[in-house]
């Protein structure tokens, strides 16, 4: 998992995508940050499921098809921030 500590670095771009400092504290871009963490976590749960023995995959393409729709949440979100 990544640490708030990294989510929040202002050294470290990539960690805000779109979002890279300077940056407000608006509630769009808060939750911009928030859905970027949960993409993160949803590809880390995936990829220790993906590697297990059996890997339950209705769970694994359940998880996939809810990365998806984050993704598509912070596509719009970008979109709205630089417009």
């Amino acid at each position: 998992m990544h640490s708030a500590a990294q989510t929040n670095s202002n050294d470290n771009p990539g960690a805000l995508g779109a979002l890279a400092p300077p940056y407000r504290s608006d509630p769009a871009q808060l939750r911009h940050i928030g859905l970027a963490q949960e993409h993160r976590d949803l590809d880390d749960i995936i990829a220790v499921l993906s590697r297990a023995g059996a890997p339950d995959e209705a769970l694994i393409t359940r998880l996939k098809k809810k990365k998806l729709q984050v993704r598509d949440e912070m596509v719009r979100l970008e979109a709205a921030l630089a417009a």
